[in-house]
């Protein structure tokens, strides 16, 4: 027989809810962060009556002792821009007010697009992609395998050049006009049209990008990604029946995405998560494939 719950009082749920949002008192990043964690899951476990191993499945988003929706969406934020700062700069955040004050804008609306772009268009993403260690081969032909993919999906990919290969010169508005290489085309005899061939461009894209940083792979594969969705976005059953496609695709480089249902190569299960997910989702879920992907090759097996 499933326990049954018994919620907080008002006064509890906010002492929980702000040591998980605004983190004081511990020494380091990682420890403070783990520590919110520990210390909210604490508070609520001594609040509420355990629950059954049956209905632990229905509590996906994590949100045991959330009464609100507003709670709910605070609580998915801190966990999903933990996520983001680790796979993206390898590292937990540094300084709580900031991270304290990222998980704020997202609880206000920002979305995951714009803070990841604050990320990897900042001065201290281009230090790292300035100064990061050296690019494994593995890593770099996945990338050049695919960022080719990914721009056959566009309807007018343009070429990577030698000049995407370098750390981005100054930071920079991911918003503002930038300059836009030509198109490197492959001509159709049978019909008469230029196509854009991937398997050329991936053997191209491997010498270009042969000497970059693997954080100028991971920042370009991100654009990429987001250039797809942003080309297939009217049409939400082709985005779904991309996504799902490209979900099994991406699962057979065997990495560990970070939660067993990310890893399940299923189309059916991954068209119908994408056909109901916002867009906040859909975009972390394919940076933190292809980050993932970038940082697991570049450490070697």
């Amino acid at each position: 027989m499933a326990a049954k719950l018994v919620f907080p009082s008002k006064g509890q749920f906010r002492f929980s809810f702000l040591i998980l949002i605004f983190i004081v008192g511990c020494d380091s990043p990682r420890t403070w962060i783990v520590s919110a964690r520990k210390s909210v899951k604490s508070k609520i476990e001594n609040t509420f009556h355990r629950i059954s191993e049956a209905e632990a499945p229905a509590k996906v988003l994590g949100v045991l002792g959330y009464r609100s929706e507003r709670a709910q969406k605070a609580k998915v934020n801190t966990e999903v821009l933990y996520e983001l700062y680790q796979v993206v700069t390898q590292s937990p955040p540094q300084s709580r007010d900031e991270f304290s004050g990222l998980v704020d804008a997202l609880n206000q609306g920002a979305s995951i697009e714009g803070v990841y772009n604050g990320f990897v268009f900042s001065s201290s993403y281009r230090n790292l992609e300035k100064n990061s260690s050296e690019l494994k081969p593995e890593a770099l032909i996945a990338f050049a395998k695919e960022v080719a993919l990914l721009r056959a999906e566009l309807p007018e990919p343009d070429d990577l050049s030698e000049k995407d290969a370098e750390p981005l010169a100054v930071p920079v508005n991911p918003g503002s006009e930038v300059e836009v290489s030509p198109r490197v085309v492959v001509f159709d005899q049978k019909s008469n049209k230029t196509s854009y061939d991937a398997r050329v461009m991936s053997l191209r894209y491997a010498k270009i990008f042969s000497d970059s940083s693997i954080f100028t792979l991971k920042r370009l594969l991100g654009k990429e990604i987001l250039a797809v969705i942003d080309a297939k976005k009217s049409d939400p059953e082709k985005l779904a029946s991309w996504y799902s496609k490209w979900v099994v695709h991406m699962n057979k480089y065997k990495i560990d995405y970070g939660l067993q249902l990310r890893n399940i190569s299923d189309e059916k299960f991954h068209h119908d998560w994408v056909m109901k997910a916002s867009r906040d989702m859909l975009v972390w879920e394919v940076l933190n494939r292809v980050h993932r992907l970038m940082n697991e090759l570049n450490r070697g097996k």
